[in-house]
């Protein structure tokens, strides 16, 4: 039988038991910086202006990890719950979209990838299909990587318990004298002293 210090240690091991979660959520935060640089070198100029968002979360979590302060990795968790859920719901939209409007969702692929005529019904399937599955994809992606983060902060909130009840065991408790001590010292303290000869 594994003793509790074995359990807690798989506990916070990640990517099937090969790193840390602390490790993980490092490469997490590289996974999250490469994939804000190639949304915004490939995505519209407009996309600029949310340039602020992952500068923040990623200088944060910098931050984070060099000051061993892990409250400051809550934004990249937040952000990470937020992509999730924008994937899911874009995922949603399209497959609804498409099902009740497959003519008009044939115009809008023709008119993205900048052709001349409508795409045949087969590439438009092959695009929906192919983006509603990278949508789904990503969704699960930052599900996992929530919950490696989440573990992360578990495990810096469950170092700094150990710390807090080390210190609590290492401070001496004051003990106050009883009245028989205390008379004791007293007739000690009255007694002359006695000096060798």
């Amino acid at each position: 039988m594994p003793d509790g210090s074995e359990i807690s240690e798989k506990r916070f091991r990640c990517f099937c038991g090969i790193c840390h979660v602390v490790t993980g959520t490092q490469l997490c935060l590289i996974w999250y910086i490469a994939v804000s640089g190639v949304s915004l070198t490939f995505g519209m100029r407009s996309t600029c202006t949310w340039l602020i968002v992952p500068i923040c979360v990623v200088g944060l979590g910098v931050y984070a990890f060099i000051s061993k302060r892990h409250k400051f990795l809550y934004p990249f968790l937040i952000i990470t719950v937020v992509q999730q859920l924008v994937c899911m719901l874009m995922a949603t939209i399209i497959t609804i979209f498409s099902i009740y409007g497959f003519d008009t969702m044939r115009q809008i692929i023709g008119h993205t990838l900048d052709m001349d005529h409508i795409p045949s019904k087969s590439l438009s399937l092959f695009v929906i299909c192919g983006t509603v599955s990278a949508c789904i994809v990503l969704s699960f992606i930052h599900v996992w990587q929530a919950i490696i983060i989440y573990a992360c902060l578990e495990y810096y909130e469950n170092e700094y318990r150990k710390l807090d009840e080390n210190c609590c065991f290492d401070t001496p408790s004051h003990v106050e004298p009883t009245t028989a001590e205390m008379n004791d010292s007293r007739r000690t303290s009255d007694q002359p002293r006695r000096f060798p000869l």
